[in-house]
């Protein structure tokens, strides 16, 4: 039955995305059974922010805020493939164009393919390897595992996943001071923090993020246009635009 409050119809949006998580739903699925006010509920909820569309207009995919990340997922899609079978073959060097790696992709995530490359270029998971007017590109951990098999005669088996890099917080927050020391600014180029950190942006955003959800970090927008691809390289996503700039409490 179709909800006649708003506020349940609302609620219930809500509580559908929140259990779908990182996934989210379909447009159908979302509004099953809420009618009307469930069309209301969706579009205020957009409008606030309060709900974002993963996909395009024809097919949207709905998702929490938190959840709204098309730049990570444009690069977890890339990596996949990178290191999906064709990259687990014995004895071979995978490389692949950037038309292979990005095959799939679609909605927001496929708007962020050129953030997405300079992100993994400048953190070196994604090397090129050109051959005459060719590009290709090949995963640096496929390479790695690759020489590490030189010799070897056991079948070929899936590395063992590494432990996550964790950014200790007052390395992190001592950067932070020293940058905003220099600058006279209380918001800092993320990608100038992880180098004065010596911290690898993944997990620095992940902080970031963190520490944005807690109130102890605020995120700056800062000028795109006059960005270079490594200070772009450092673009947190929230709400679908790229923050180039923090703040952190550090009293």
């Amino acid at each position: 039955m179709a909800s006649r409050n708003p506020a349940d119809a609302r609620a219930a949006v809500l509580e559908r995305l929140k259990a779908a998580g990182p996934a989210g739903l379909a447009k159908g699925k979302l509004l099953e059974r809420l009618g009307s006010r469930g069309e209301e509920a969706l579009k205020a909820l957009l409008a606030a922010g309060g709900v974002a569309n993963l996909g395009t207009r024809t097919r949207p995919r709905y998702v929490l805020p938190e959840h709204f990340r098309p730049l990570e997922r444009a690069c977890e899609h890339i990596e996949k493939k990178a290191l999906g079978p064709k990259a687990a073959a014995e004895g071979a060097l995978a490389l692949f164009t950037r038309e292979e790696l990005t095959r799939g992709l679609t909605g927001e995530p496929k708007k962020k393919i050129p953030e997405a490359f300079a992100r993994l270029f400048s953190e070196a998971r994604l090397l090129r390897c050109k051959r005459g007017r060719n590009l290709y590109l090949i995963h640096r951990e496929h390479l790695r595992h690759l020489f590490a098999r030189e010799g070897r005669t056991e079948p070929h088996r899936a590395p063992a996943p590494y432990p996550p890099v964790v950014c200790e917080r007052e390395a992190v927050l001592s950067a932070y001071r020293r940058l905003k020391e220099k600058s006279g600014f209380s918001h800092v180029e993320i990608a100038a923090l992880a180098r004065e950190a010596g911290c690898p942006l993944a997990p620095l955003k992940e902080f970031i993020l963190s520490e944005s959800r807690a109130g102890r970090a605020v995120l700056g927008l800062g000028d795109w246009s006059l960005s270079t691809e490594e200070t772009r390289a450092g673009a947190v996503e929230l709400l679908g635009r790229p923050h180039l700039l923090v703040s952190f409490e550090t009293g």
